[in-house]
């Protein structure tokens, strides 16, 4: 794969460890978690997110059904929410450890005027 017109950086600090990571879009929101061991940056062209370990340097693309708006972190569940672009309203979870995700849809369908 050629090279990719936008990128960032990942770095750790005292050692100062960098990783270049190329991406196809503009990147959006970025997310830390409060131990600042893991990142979530939001590609709303690309309708995905990159989440990356900065402890590994592993980044891994997660595809999404929808464009990313805005991004959270719940420290009870330990868990990151994605706030999709979606006409029924979408939003999807991954857990900030352990990979996980899971994907709601349809939520603002109870708050439409019926004709």
């Amino acid at each position: 794969m050629g090279q990719q017109p936008f990128s960032y950086s990942l770095v750790t600090l005292p050692d100062l460890k960098v990783k270049f990571q190329q991406i196809p879009v503009k990147p959006g929101q970025l997310l830390l978690t409060p131990e600042g061991d893991m990142g979530f940056l939001l590609l709303t062209q690309a309708q995905r997110i990159d989440v990356f370990n900065l402890r590994s340097f592993i980044a891994d693309a997660l595809m999404l059904g929808s464009p990313p708006v805005a991004a959270g972190y719940a420290a009870t569940t330990d868990r990151v929410f994605i706030a999709q672009d979606h006409p029924a309203g979408r939003m999807t979870f991954v857990g900030a450890h352990d990979g996980s995700v899971k994907t709601v849809t349809g939520y603002n369908l109870n708050d439409r005027q019926m004709n």
